[in-house]
């Protein structure tokens, strides 16, 4: 099971497992005991896990899944949060989990729903949050072999930058050494010209 096929319902304190996506709507099955399934309405609003996003206080996106995951990787399914605690136990958790969460505009209301939404996932579906995680550090591998491409490009770059130098490092040198060379070639050869033209005149 993966976050994506999870939803909630606007006014519905349940969630719920999407069985199956029709032309004239979704079939659902909720996740508790009684295991009701129905077909949603269009009149519902329904809310994908996956999408849901929480205020930041650094104008970032963060993801209700991302803070599903840090609570899993704090706590395993053994979250030491109830949604009956006191506001400011359940406050300061947050900012364990969500340091970056915006405060004014993040109710207690909508952590006490987080955090008995956790619960039920990990009830019903515990192998959600082992996915969550998968999903992270196959990422993180992505994200290191993009890197590791962009420091080979620029190293690349770099050694072509120091090969054209060096060619045109030898070809100045090149040409300073077949310069001397012709200086010292018309030299010779006036040195030359000039000792016959005085040979010649002595012969005279």
């Amino acid at each position: 099971m993966e976050l994506k096929d999870i939803i909630a319902i606007r006014g519905k304190s349940d969630l719920y497992r999407i069985l199956a996506k029709t032309p004239k709507g979704i079939v659902v099955e909720s996740l508790n005991e009684k295991r009701v399934k129905f077909k949603v309405q269009p009149d519902l609003h329904v809310l994908l896990l996956s999408d849901i996003t929480i205020f930041s206080n650094d104008n970032t996106e963060l993801y209700l899944q991302d803070v599903l995951l840090e609570i899993f990787e704090k706590d395993g399914l053994d979250i030491k949060l109830d949604p009956k605690d006191e506001p400011n136990k359940l406050r300061e958790y947050f900012k364990t989990v969500a340091p970056n969460h915006d405060e004014e505009k993040v109710y207690i209301s909508d952590m006490k729903k987080m955090v008995k939404w956790y619960k039920i996932i990990g009830e019903y579906y515990p192998d959600v949050f082992e996915n969550l995680k998968k999903e992270k550090e196959e990422m993180a591998k992505e994200d290191k072999k993009s890197e590791k491409k962009e420091d080979e490009k620029v190293e690349n770059k770099d050694e072509k930058k120091s090969q054209k130098k060096e060619s045109k490092a030898s070809d100045k040198t090149s040409r300073t050494k077949e310069t001397v060379e012709k200086k010292k070639t018309s030299k010779e050869v006036k040195g030359k010209t000039t000792t016959k033209d005085k040979t010649d005149k002595n012969k005279s």
